[in-house]
C-alpha cells in the first residue's frame, strides 16, 4: 500500500504524505475536523489504522 492508496481510502479528507528526511507517513486532518494534530507511523497501512482509531473516536472527517 502506497501513502497514495492511504488518502484515497480517506476519500481526500485526509492530507497524507511521505516524508523523505524522517522516512515516515504523516498524516493530518482537514482544518475543520474537531480534532487537530498530526498522525505518523513507520507504514501506510499503520498510518491508515491511526487514521481509523481517531474517526472511530472523533467521527469521519467531513
Amino acid at each position: 500500500m502506497l501513502v497514495r492508496a492511504v488518502q484515497a481510502a480517506t476519500r481526500g479528507r485526509w492530507l497524507c504524505w511521505f516524508g523523505r528526511a524522517t522516512g515516515r507517513y504523516w498524516a493530518m486532518p482537514p482544518h475543520s475536523y474537531h480534532w487537530s494534530g498530526l498522525l505518523e507511523s513507520d507504514t501506510p497501512e499503520g498510518l491508515a489504522a491511526a487514521i481509523g482509531q481517531v474517526e472511530l473516536f472523533y467521527g469521519s472527517a467531513p
